[in-house]
């Protein structure tokens, strides 16, 4: 069995892990402040930025119980499954991010920046609405087959990231995805699309990560669940703030 990774509990908290992703928002946006634009610094705040609205987008979704509970309990078992799973969320979301930058040459091409600004912002708005409980609006997902019970095995998990990656089975009620792949499509510089999906992977296996640091899996489904209701306000105004950032700096 995997032990516990002792370290404080705030520490292996959710909300945690949200203050630092807007702590590197903060900082970006200071960097982006003070760049010249089309520098480097400006060009590496484009890509900070892109990859920390991806993970906010990410971590937002790793709440859901079934996932987490089967990854964690399957690695404190010794079974190396989290690492299967980050690699099959790359596999899935590298090729998703990839399809959308293509798709999104044509607009970023030929409509102007103010009017794609205008698109991603009243989104942005209506999904940041969403996650503060004021807007309600259905989100497209595929039924997939239920989870096994028990624990997960290494191809399984690996499946697993695969399908969550490319949003074939979405493990979430958040709305933020979808935004980040809009960023993509509309504001996202061709290049800086690979950093959404590498964050957007990193925040999506942080759960189970977490979740598999804590005693039992019951204690951090606890800590989750009380800290929902203020955590995916943060995580949208991360993302939302994050990915804004980039279409400014870009």
């Amino acid at each position: 069995m995997t032990a516990p990774i002792r370290a404080p509990r705030w520490a292996l908290h959710p909300f945690t892990a949200a203050l630092v992703l807007l702590a590197l928002v903060l900082l970006a946006g200071l960097r982006a402040l003070t760049a010249a634009p089309g520098s480097d610094a400006a060009g590496l705040t484009v890509f900070i930025a892109a990859a920390v609205g991806g993970a906010a987008a990410g971590f937002t979704g790793s709440g859901d119980r079934r996932h987490t509970a089967l990854l964690s309990g399957s690695a404190r078992r010794g079974t190396p499954v989290i690492g299967w799973f980050a690699a099959g969320l790359v596999i899935g979301a590298v090729p998703l991010a990839l399809g959308a930058a293509l798709v999104g040459l044509l607009p970023q091409a030929l409509l102007p920046s103010v009017v794609r600004a205008v698109l991603f912002g009243t989104a942005a708005l209506a999904v940041l609405a969403r996650e503060f409980g004021m807007l309600r609006f259905p989100l497209p997902h595929l039924r997939r087959p239920a989870l096994p019970g028990g624990g997960l095995g290494e191809r399984a998990a690996l499946h697993l990231g695969i399908e969550m990656g490319t949003g074939v089975r979405a493990g979430s009620a958040s709305a933020l995805p979808h935004l980040a792949l809009l960023a993509i499509v509309l504001v996202v510089p061709f290049p800086a699309a690979f950093a959404v999906a590498a964050g957007f992977a990193a925040g999506r296996v942080a759960a189970p990560m977490l979740c598999a640091a804590w005693p039992d899996d019951g204690v951090w489904l606890r800590v989750w669940t009380a800290a929902e209701p203020l955590l995916r306000p943060t995580l949208a105004v991360v993302c939302i703030g994050a990915l804004g950032l980039v279409m400014l700096a870009a």
